[in-house]
């Protein structure tokens, strides 16, 4: 894992404890129950859809999901992949996922082959960007994680992503086009709770099928960019179509 483009490490235990116990009692509140992760009330929360669209837009606005987003150990590994200085880089996006195998969900929710330029916002720079990603909630087998290709020495920023529409209410999502020529190669990595991949944004990754029939894989996502790249405010109107 010595790659300079992505790294593997643990948050600060405190910081990801309070992360979780208050995504836990958000859960909890929403769902009425002292006992959120037990089967009927997974139930509840993947066949309400009103409800779990409450819970997507208030838990990017937790206080300790962005701090845990922030953790000292972030912060610091942001320095060492990208080699500049501390306080060079701003989080321009966090985001929950909680992601079922309910096949009507998958279809809504799940990401194909993509890079995160595209799910950033105008502060996205070709390099030296990057990607959280870390599950909150312990990952199985059959919940699956993240497929990422880890050799990103051919690609030198966004390559041709698709646009594809989705269901009423629903923000589009972008794939990479089926034509474009990379030889990609792809590892499926899961983590443990506490744990964190912190990527380039260039990487091309995608969401694993969860394949469990009862839990949901819930993670936290969160971007960053740096204001010391040129180009900090204007790269993102030169994607390619």
């Amino acid at each position: 894992m010595s790659m300079k483009s992505y790294q593997l490490s643990k948050f600060e235990a405190l910081n990801f404890s309070k992360g979780q116990k208050s995504f836990d009692q958000l859960i909890s509140k929403f769902l009425k129950t002292d006992t959120p992760f037990e089967k009927n009330q997974i139930k509840k929360l993947c066949e309400n859809d009103e409800l779990r669209g409450q819970i997507y837009r208030t838990l990017p606005n937790l206080s300790s999901l962005i701090l845990l987003a922030n953790d000292s150990n972030v912060l610091s590994l942001l320095e060492k992949l990208s080699s500049l200085p501390s306080g060079s880089f701003c989080c321009v996006n966090i985001n929950i996922r909680i992601d079922f195998s309910n096949r009507r969900l998958q279809t809504i929710h799940n990401l194909d082959l993509h890079q995160d330029f595209h799910y950033g916002n105008p502060l996205v720079t070709p390099e030296k960007s990057y990607v959280l990603w870390a599950p909150l909630r312990v990952l199985s087998k059959k919940t699956g994680g993240i497929q990422f290709m880890k050799n990103i020495n051919k690609i030198k920023g966004a390559v041709p992503h698709n646009q594809i529409v989705r269901t009423e209410n629903m923000t589009p999502t972008w794939s990479i086009n089926k034509d474009t020529n990379f030889n990609i190669s792809l590892e499926e990595i899961n983590l443990e709770e506490g744990e964190f991949l912190l990527f380039d944004m260039r990487h091309i990754h995608a969401s694993a099928i969860n394949n469990d029939p009862i839990f949901p894989r819930i993670t936290l996502q969160a971007r960053f960019s740096s204001f010391k790249q040129d180009g900090f405010l204007e790269y993102y109107k030169d994607l390619p179509s």
